[in-house]
């Protein structure tokens, strides 16, 4: 993702709807404006850092320390590696109960075949108004989203994501919706699927707690892959949105 300057984010250029790499003559100069509510915006370009300016800083999930960084997607960029059972939280509660949408974005890379957590809502969202995002579940190879507060809501991606190549992952929930409140974008196409077994009409804000990345509660369910630019809103982004992220 590009700098903040003036409440605004640089995203980059594009010219004939292409986006190109550095300056733009005679193109379109993209840049959005910093939702008042986002919440994350950590690029893990060699470091933890939360861009959001006063937001929630990540830390270490557990005793073993904050993973390593490799080199990214890009050869120019790094990207966190989660191995060696290392994964990040925030550093207090985060304020997704004032509402009851979110949207996450990453890019992530990884051979898993085990069930792991991606990201998750408290530390077991099992329980309260929360959410978790999972690989491997109950969908082999699959990316999948599971919604929790009455009931749970699932939807796993369309395609297999843990093939060594990287994948830009959108995954919304908006609980105005009913039982179509989960969405999954996979390298920018809305690709998903209901699990019709787990479709329940969940109402209401997410609880005040802490978010996981790589683990359940820094302790279990391990995640080990790659990620960049892990990007959390709290209302549910358009599909512009998505081109514009994975554009970026």
């Amino acid at each position: 993702m590009g700098t903040i300057k003036g409440g605004y984010k640089w995203l980059g250029a594009k010219i004939g709807g292409n986006s190109v790499n550095g300056i733009a003559k005679g193109g379109n100069v993209i840049y959005k404006k910093i939702d008042p509510t986002l919440i994350l915006d950590c690029d893990f370009n060699n470091n933890f850092t939360n861009k959001v300016p006063g937001g929630v800083q990540l830390i270490a999930a557990n005793a073993n320390g904050l993973p390593s960084f490799v080199a990214g997607r890009k050869g120019i960029d790094y990207a966190v590696n989660f191995a060696s059972s290392k994964a990040l939280k925030t550093a207090v509660n985060i304020a997704l109960n004032t509402t009851n949408q979110m949207s996450i974005s990453m890019w992530i890379k990884t051979t898993q075949t085990t069930a792991a957590i991606i990201s998750e809502l408290s530390v077991d969202s099992n329980f309260g108004s929360t959410f978790r995002l999972l690989i491997n579940n109950a969908f082999a190879n699959k990316i999948e989203l599971n919604d929790h507060n009455s009931g749970y809501n699932r939807v796993s991606g369309n395609q297999n994501i843990n093939t060594g190549s990287w994948f830009h992952i959108v995954s919304t929930i908006n609980r105005n919706n009913g039982i179509n409140q989960n969405k999954i974008y996979i390298n920018n196409v809305l690709s998903f699927t209901q699990d019709l077994a787990s479709a329940t009409d969940n109402n209401g804000n997410f609880d005040l707690k802490q978010l996981f990345i790589g683990a359940r509660n820094g302790n279990s369910s391990f995640f080990v892959g790659l990620m960049q630019e892990f990007i959390l809103f709290n209302y549910e982004i358009s599909a512009d949105e998505v081109d514009e992220l994975y554009n970026a």
